[in-house]
């Protein structure tokens, strides 16, 4: 994909993955959307981005179906069109009550459902499609023996489900699907990580590098991101959703 002139949606856009995805796409000559709870936060990051490109803002709650609607119109009333969504934002809390259940799968799982609908209701009526990128995680893929992490995990497992789907249904059309899996990184959604495991979280520029390069070469499928010194991924990598491709790849080759 060309990303000069492509009219962009990326949600959490504030910070962390978001904001360095946001970063990428902008330097690439991307027309923006940026998407997040707080509207401080957003419009800071908006006007530093608008020196390079063009960037509409959108707040959004992720638990709102009308929110997600909502910057997608925003997209089409900005920009005529919408050629890629990256649904990243996502929550992360450790526990299996109730609220958090309802927080997670809210966030991490429906929101990027909803999304995901009103972006393909557009791109269908679309000559030259558009692509849409779910960001789920290593701990949809790799299966941890921690119980305060299970909702999470069942969230972004979840995501990686949804995306399969998505992508079997539109092999044959113009519409492109990637699920990306990132391992932990240096970003607030880790807060609460062991300090003895911060050293060797990724950096969410390089993360984001990673992804837009796929994009670039129009590689669509399910990749899974790994760190030096992170378990084998491929010994446990082995989903048969018939994904046109699926990948472990090493951010230590992208450095």
């Amino acid at each position: 994909m060309e990303l000069r002139g492509k009219a962009c949606i990326v949600t959490g856009a504030y910070k962390g993955l978001g904001l360095a995805l946001a970063e990428k796409l902008a330097s690439d000559g991307a027309l923006l959307v940026l998407a997040g709870r707080d509207e401080a936060k957003l419009h800071e990051v908006a006007e530093k981005l608008r020196k390079s490109t063009q960037v509409a803002e959108v707040r959004l709650d992720l638990t709102k179906v009308r929110d997600c609607k909502k910057i997608i119109d925003a997209c089409v009333d900005a920009y005529g069109r919408i050629d890629l969504l990256i649904n990243n934002a996502g929550v992360l809390e450790d526990g299996l009550k109730p609220k958090l259940v309802d927080k997670m799968i809210d966030t991490n799982l429906k929101g990027t459902e909803y999304c995901s609908f009103y972006a393909l209701s557009q791109m269908k009526k679309q000559k030259e499609g558009g692509a849409i990128v779910n960001i789920s995680s290593t701990s949809g893929v790799y299966f941890k023996p921690r119980e305060e992490e299970a909702v999470y995990a069942s969230s972004k497992f979840g995501v990686m489900a949804y995306s399969a789907y998505l992508h079997m249904a539109h092999k044959e059309s113009k519409i492109k699907i990637m699920c990306f899996c990132p391992g932990g990184m240096k970003t607030d959604l880790f807060r609460t990580a062991p300090a003895r495991m911060l050293p060797d979280f990724m950096d969410p520029k390089s993360a984001a590098g990673v992804l837009i390069e796929q994009l670039k070469v129009d590689r669509y499928g399910l990749f899974v991101l790994k760190r030096a010194g992170d378990f084998e991924y491929s010994k446990d990598f082995s989903f048969s959703w018939n994904w046109t491709e699926q990948k472990v790849l090493d951010l230590g080759k992208y450095a």
